[in-house]
C-alpha cells in the first residue's frame, strides 16, 4: 500500500502530466480500445463453455458437477496460480508483449478444445486457457491506470469491463448458432483463432506508458514485494471489505451463469441460437448497461461522498435480488427475459467501483500485483461456485428422480439405448427440478457481497 491508501476516491490528485513525451489522452483512448478488444476476445473464450455446456454434457455424458468442474475450477485454479507472477512480471518487464503472448496462448487453446476427444483432455484444454488468461487482466489494469488518471478510472475501467458482457454475448450468439449449425468442437475452433491476428496488431499498435504516471509523489522506496502488497490489502479495512465483497460476489454469481443457459435449453426446449439471443438480450445487454453506468455513478457521486463507490453496488445487488427469484419461476422464455433484463443492469455496477476503490488504495507499482492478489482470493473459491452448484443440481435430480439418476439419466437423458419417450421424460423433469431448485436458492445468497460494500463505505467514511 503507498501513501495515498487513507485518501478517499474523489480526492485523489487528477492532474495529468503533460511532460511526458509521446502520451497523449487521444492516444489513451486508443489503448483502451484495444486493451478493452484483448479483454472482448479473452471473456469470449472464457464464457463459450456456458452455452455449449449442455451439448458438451449430452455428448459426453457427463454430470452437471463435471460441467461445474469444467467451467469453473478448472480454468480459475489456472487463472488464479499463474496470475500471481505473471503479475509479478509485469510489474518489472513489458506489460504490452505479456498481453501479448498471453493472448496467442489462450486462443490456441481455446480452438485445441474443439479437437479433444475426452472429457479429461477437455479439462487440461482449460486449464491451459486459464494460464493464458492469467497474463492479461493484471497487466491490462496496470497499463488502464498509466494512462487516465483518478478522476477517469471509473469510467475507464468500466468501458474495459464491458468487454466482459459484449464477449458473453458473441460467445452465445455465435456459439449457440455454431452448435445448432455444425457442433459445438467447431465453436471453440472459429471462435478461438482470431485471439492470435488481434495479438500481433496489438503488439504493433499499443506502447508502453511511464508507471505512476499520475501518481506524483506516490513512488517512494523499494519496489513493493508480493507478500507486503498481499498484508496492505488485508490490514486496510476498507481494501479487505472491497475483496471480501468481490470474492463472494463472484462465488455466487459464477454459479447461477454457468448453469442459466442449460436451465433455458432444459425447461423451454428452445434451440441454441435462441437461448444465445436470450442471454444477450438479458444479462449480457443489463452488463454492458450496467458497467457503464456503475462507473459513471462511481466518478459522480464519488466526488460527493467517497462512501458512494461502495453504496452502488451495494444498492444494485439488493434490489435485484427478488427479480431474479421472479424471472426464474415464469412459464415462457420470453417473459423471463424480459424480467431478467433489470437486475441484470443493477446486479452489475459492483465491477468499476471495486476496482476503481482498489486502485486508488495501492501503490501504483503494485497494481498488477494487486490485481492478481484480488484474482487469486477471489477466484479460488468462485472457482468452487459452478462446481457447488452443479453439485447441488445433481443431487437435487437424483432426490427428484425414481431410481438411480446417474446410471438411468447419464447426460441429463435416457442413457439406455431405445429409452421409452416415458423414460426420457422423467428424466429431464427431475433435471429441470433440481435445475430449478439450485438457481433459486443462488438469489437470495447475494446479501451477502451487499453486507461487505455497506462496511467497506462504512471503513471509508464521510468526506473530512
Amino acid at each position: 500500500m503507498n501513501e495515498q491508501s487513507n485518501i478517499p476516491l474523489a480526492e485523489a490528485s487528477s492532474a495529468e502530466n503533460p511532460a511526458v513525451p509521446g502520451v497523449s489522452m487521444r492516444y489513451a483512448w486508443i489503448v483502451l480500445i484495444f486493451l478493452t478488444l484483448t479483454n472482448l476476445l479473452g471473456f469470449m473464450d472464457r464464457y463459450l463453455i456456458n452455452i455449449l455446456a449442455q451439448p458438451i454434457k449430452m455428448d459426453l455424458k457427463i454430470s452437471d458437477a463435471e460441467v461445474g468442474l469444467l467451467s469453473g475450477f478448472a480454468m480459475s485454479i489456472s487463472y488464479s496460480l499463474f496470475g500471481l507472477p505473471l503479475a509479478w512480471l509485469a510489474e518489472r518487464r513489458s506489460r504490452v508483449m505479456i498481453i501479448t503472448a498471453s493472448m496467442i496462448a489462450w486462443s490456441f487453446l481455446t480452438a485445441l478444445c474443439g479437437r479433444v476427444t475426452t472429457y479429461g483432455q477437455l479439462v487440461l484444454a482449460r486449464v491451459g486457457v486459464g494460464v493464458g488468461e492469467a497474463g492479461g487482466m493484471p497487466a491490462s489494469h496496470s497499463l488502464i491506470t498509466d494512462y487516465f488518471p483518478p478522476h477517469r478510472r471509473g469510467l475507464a475501467l468500466a468501458i474495459f469491463t464491458i468487454a466482459i458482457p459484449i464477449g458473453a454475448i458473441c460467445a452465445s450468439i455465435i456459439g449457440g448458432w455454431i452448435v445448432d449449425h455444425l457442433s459445438w468442437r467447431e465453436a471453440f475452433i472459429y471462435l478461438g483463432l482470431p485471439g492470435a491476428l488481434v495479438a500481433i496488431i496489438f503488439a504493433l499498435v499499443v506502447r508502453e506508458a511511464p508507471r505512476g504516471r499520475y501518481d506524483a509523489g506516490a513512488i517512494k522506496g523499494a519496489q513493493p514485494r508480493m507478500i507486503e502488497v498481499a498484508a496492505g490489502l488485508w490490514r486496510d479495512p476498507v481494501t479487505r471489505q472491497v475483496i471480501l465483497a468481490y470474492t463472494s460476489v463472484v462465488l455466487v454469481t459464477t454459479g447461477a451463469s454457468t448453469f442459466f443457459a442449460p436451465f433455458l435449453a432444459r425447461k423451454y426446449a428452445v434451440s441454441y441460437t435462441t437461448i444465445g439471443i436470450v442471454l444477450s438480450s438479458t444479462f449480457l445487454a443489463g452488463g454492458i448497461l450496467g458497467n457503464l453506468i456503475g462507473g459513471y455513478l462511481c466518478d459522480r457521486l464519488g466526488r460527493r461522498d467517497p462512501r458512494w463507490p461502495m453504496w452502488v453496488p451495494a444498492i444494485g445487488i439488493l434490489v435485484s435480488i427478488p427479480f431474479y427469484f421472479t424471472a426464474y419461476l415464469q412459464p415462457t422464455v420470453l417473459r423471463t427475459s424480459v424480467i431478467l433484463f433489470f437486475p441484470s443492469v443493477v446486479a452489475v455496477f459492483f465491477t468499476p467501483p471495486t476496482f476503481a476503490v482498489l486502485h486508488a488504495r495501492t501503490d501504483p507499482r503494485a497494481r498488477s500485483m494487486m490485481v492478481a492478489i484480488v484474482g487469486l482470493v477471489s477466484g479460488l473459491p468462485a472457482s468452487l461456485g459452478p462446481v457447488l452448484a452443479g453439485l447441488a443440481i445433481d443431487l437435487l435430480s437424483a432426490a427428484s428422480y425414481p431410481g438411480s439418476f446417474a446410471t438411468a439419466c447419464a447426460g441429463g437423458t435416457g442413457a439406455v439405448a431405445g429409452a421409452s419417450p416415458a423414460a426420457i421424460k422423467l428424466c429431464t423433469d427431475a433435471l429441470l427440478q433440481g435445475t430449478t431448485i439450485t438457481l433459486l436458492s443462488s438469489a437470495p445468497m447475494l446479501v451477502w457481497p451487499a453486507l461487505h460494500y455497506w462496511l467497506a463505505a462504512r471503513a471509508i467514511g464521510p468526506k473530512r
